[in-house]
C-alpha cells in the first residue's frame, strides 16, 4: 500500500521526533502513515513484538501509535526492510527522505534546524486527550542520567545550569515547588546538593512514559540535554521551558521556540538565533 514509511528508532524523544516528522510530510502530500519497529537492526529476522515494544517502540506505549492499527507497519516488504536495514533512505535520499515507487521512505533523527508547524498543536493535543493530562502548579526538572552516567564526556548538565535556572525560576516566576524526575534518584541528588534546604524539591522516578507525561504537566520545565525532556517542553504545558544551547554537539537544536529559554555552557541565559 503506498503510503509514508517511517523508520522507528531511539528513545521516545527522537520517536517523537520522527512522529513529527511523519505528520508534516502527510500534510502534504496527504498519504497514510506507517511506522515500521522492525527489522532496522537485523535484516530479515525481527524481533519479537514484546522486545520491539518493550525497548522501542515508545509511541505505542504513549497510547500516541496503536500498535494494533494501521499506523503500525507490522509486516513490511522485503524492499522496505532492505531500505531500513542499509539506511538507504537517509542515505542516498534528500535529509532523509526517500520518494520511491509512489512510497515515502524517512530515516533519522530530524534534529538540527528542524521546523515545526501545525503538527505541534495535534500531536499535543492527542497526548494530553488520550492520558487526561492536567496542568500542575511548580516547575519540573528532567535530570538524565543512564546512558551519561556511562559516558562521562557527554555530561554537559551542570550543577550550575540547574542552579540559576531555579533561581531564575524563584526570583522571576515566584516558583516555589520543583519536582526531579530522573532515572537515578541517587545521581539527581548530587546535583542538587545546595539547593535541597533553599527550595522545596522532591525527587520521583517512574517508567518512561509517566515520567514523560509529568515532564508536559507542569506551568515550567527545566530541561536536560536530552529530546526526551525537549519534546515534553515542547508539546507539554509548559508557559516556557529552560533548554541548553545544543544537545551534544554544537548547533544539533531544532529552531528556537517562542517559549524556549536557552542558557549556554557558560551560564548565561541567551537568545539563540535560528539555524
Amino acid at each position: 500500500m503506498s503510503g509514508i514509511y517511517i523508520r522507528v528508532t531511539g528513545g521516545l524523544g527522537n520517536q517523537i521526533f520522527q512522529a513529527l516528522k511523519a505528520f508534516k510530510i502527510q500534510l502534504e502530500v496527504e498519504k497514510p502513515i506507517f511506522f515500521v519497529d522492525k527489522y532496522q537492526n537485523d535484516f530479515l529476522r525481527p524481533k519479537s513484538f514484546v522486545e520491539s515494544d518493550k525497548r522501542e517502540f515508545s509511541l505505542s506505549k504513549l497510547g500516541i501509535i496503536d500498535a494494533e492499527s494501521s499506523f503500525h507497519c507490522d509486516s513490511p516488504s522485503l524492499f522496505c526492510r532492505f531500505i531500513f536495514k542499509y539506511r538507504v533512505a537517509k542515505v542516498f535520499g534528500k535529509n532523509g527522505i526517500l520518494k520511491i515507487f509512489k512510497n515515502i521512505y524517512v530515516d533519522g533523527y530530524f534534529i538540527k534546524g528542524e521546523k515545526f508547524g501545525n503538527e505541534i498543536k495535534l500531536l499535543s493535543e492527542e497526548i494530553i486527550r488520550t492520558h487526561s493530562i492536567k496542568k500542575k502548579e511548580g516547575a519540573a526538572i528532567h535530570v538524565r542520567a543512564g546512558d551519561l552516567l556511562r559516558q562521562p564526556q557527554n555530561l554537559l548538565i551542570t550543577k550550575d545550569y540547574y542552579e540559576k535556572s531555579i533561581s531564575f525560576l524563584n526570583k522571576n516566576y515566584n516558583v516555589k515547588n520543583f519536582f526531579v524526575f530522573t532515572e537515578d534518584v541517587k545521581f539527581a541528588k548530587s546535583l542538587f546538593s545546595n539547593l535541597v534546604n533553599l527550595y522545596s524539591i522532591e525527587f520521583k522516578s517512574s517508567n518512561e512514559i509517566s515520567d514523560f507525561m509529568s515532564l508536559m504537566s507542569y506551568e515550567f520545565l527545566i530541561s536536560a540535554n536530552s529530546t526526551f525532556s525537549w519534546t515534553a517542553g515542547l508539546l507539554g504545558f509548559s508557559e516556557f521551558f529552560v533548554s541548553t544551547e545544543f544537545f551534544y554537539v554544537l548547533n544539533d537544536k531544532p529552531e528556537v521556540l517562542p517559549k524556549e529559554l536557552v542558557m549556554n555552557f557558560n551560564g548565561a541565559f541567551i537568545e539563540r538565533k535560528n539555524y
